[in-house]
């Protein structure tokens, strides 16, 4: 759609300048929220670091695996340019878990904390998605179809993903917004979630869900039992465990045994 951004002799490439965007969000965001919490702003600092640090590095890997696969069997090094979202979650997760119980910092509260702006930032990235053509759509005849190209600059009528995409994700940060200030039915003085750790679960099963559903349109799906891809499952696999960690966590708090994500 807009792969380049000129800016009289500077070009930008669209893709890039967006997720940059997104990690900044993230980062910046993140950082001002969990700075809350009644520790040195160093360690915050350095644990939001260590978050970007994470997303990046865990969002580029798949293509880069691929790049360097394809590099020693044909010798030929062609950078397969993709963000996965997941790898750089499933990278994040655990080191920020390691992280914040290494400094005694409540992992809960600071998931729901830091975790907030993440939505808000997938959002900006799907930007650099529609402007670069990946995450494309598969062709389609709907009333809600629209004349796009793929990542290889092929224009067809196509699900408009990436900007579904980006609707939902905003509709997820509202969600988390709203239910953090107003939720539960509880005054704003009060916390609206059951349990720390609660918005950020949420935001995960919110995700997982958006992501099942979205998968269908995508021109990238193959199925392989029935309408369902791979990823599917792989997703169904995600709400299922964010879905039981949920219950575990909620009995937990209403039992007053201890705190549910720590």
């Amino acid at each position: 759609m807009l792969p380049f951004l000129h800016f009289g002799s500077l070009t930008v490439n669209t893709y890039a300048l967006m997720y940059a965007l997104m990690y900044w969000i993230i980062g910046c965001y993140g950082f001002a929220r969990v700075s809350r919490l009644p520790h040195p702003p160093q360690v915050l600092g350095r644990a939001m670091i260590l978050v970007i640090c994470g997303l990046f590095l865990g969002s580029i890997a798949p293509g880069l695996v691929q790049t360097l696969a394809e590099w020693v069997a044909t010798g030929r090094f062609v950078w397969h340019r993709s963000i996965r979202v997941i790898g750089g979650l499933l990278v994040t997760l655990p080191l920020a878990w390691i992280y914040l119980r290494r400094h005694g910092i409540p992992i809960g509260r600071a998931f729901d904390l830091g975790g907030l702006p993440v939505p808000l930032g997938l959002a900006v990235g799907r930007l650099g998605c529609l402007a670069a053509g990946c995450c494309g759509g598969a062709t389609s005849n709907s009333c809600v179809a629209l004349k796009m190209p793929d990542l290889d600059g092929v224009w067809a009528v196509r699900y408009p993903t990436q900007i579904g995409s980006m609707a939902a994700d905003l509709a997820i940060y509202a969600v988390l917004l709203g239910w953090e200030k107003y939720g539960a039915g509880k005054t704003r003085q009060e916390k609206t979630y059951p349990f720390d750790g609660f918005l950020f679960l949420l935001f995960l099963e919110l995700y997982f869900v958006k992501r099942f559903l979205v998968q269908f349109l995508r021109a990238d799906n193959i199925p392989i039992w029935g309408a369902l891809s791979l990823m599917h499952l792989f997703f169904l696999a995600g709400i299922a465990a964010v879905s039981l960690a949920v219950a575990v966590c909620w009995r937990r708090a209403a039992a007053g045994t201890s705190p549910a994500v720590r």
